[in-house]
């Protein structure tokens, strides 16, 4: 019974974690859809989508594994197992970075210009977003699932003001 509630108790910090995303992510989309342009909003659609296809990349490579061997083979050493991960991560972020910018370059030399300021956007703010999806992770890996949660929290608060204060000056655009 008590095994029965401990594991309750770590799912529901589970959830406590992955709902302010989840539901930030749908917010955010639909405040989006709502208030820039359909042009806008296509070009935004293009780039979160390439973004997702890099976020794939990046889980295969280093979150799931991650999640694997971080509770598993390097247990007994998580700090020196994490650290690797981060070089890897970074690694991975800055080849991202360079696609995405050589991406931004194609698409103004071949005339959609509106597309590329996205790329570049992305470029910058792909590496950062992933290393929180990273570290989000690592806390379920260190069976630290509340620390998770409020990292969701204070995600979904600083998304919230973020958008809000974008919008109110009118700087809210397709630019990921």
């Amino acid at each position: 019974w008590r095994s029965l509630v401990h594991g309750m108790r770590r799912g529901a910090w589970s959830i406590a974690d992955q709902f302010p995303f989840a539901a930030s992510h749908v917010v955010i989309n639909i405040a989006l859809a709502r208030f820039i342009s359909p042009a806008s909003y296509g070009t935004f659609t293009l780039a979160y989508t390439i973004f997702l296809l890099v976020a794939t990349v990046h889980t295969s490579l280093i979150v799931e594994p991650m999640l694997v061997f971080g509770a598993g083979k390097f247990a007994d050493r998580p700090s020196e197992y994490l650290s690797e991960l981060m070089r890897s991560h970074w690694q991975f972020g800055i080849a991202a970075g360079a696609l995405l910018l050589a991406a931004a370059a194609v698409t103004d030399a071949l005339g959609y210009g509106t597309i590329a300021p996205a790329f570049v956007a992305l470029a910058v703010a792909t590496p950062f977003v992933l290393l929180q999806w990273l570290t989000r992770r690592a806390c379920y890996v260190r069976f630290e699932t509340p620390l998770a949660a409020q990292g969701g929290g204070l995600y979904i608060v600083c998304l919230g003001v973020g958008a809000y204060l974008l919008h109110a000056r009118g700087l809210l655009s397709s630019v990921p």
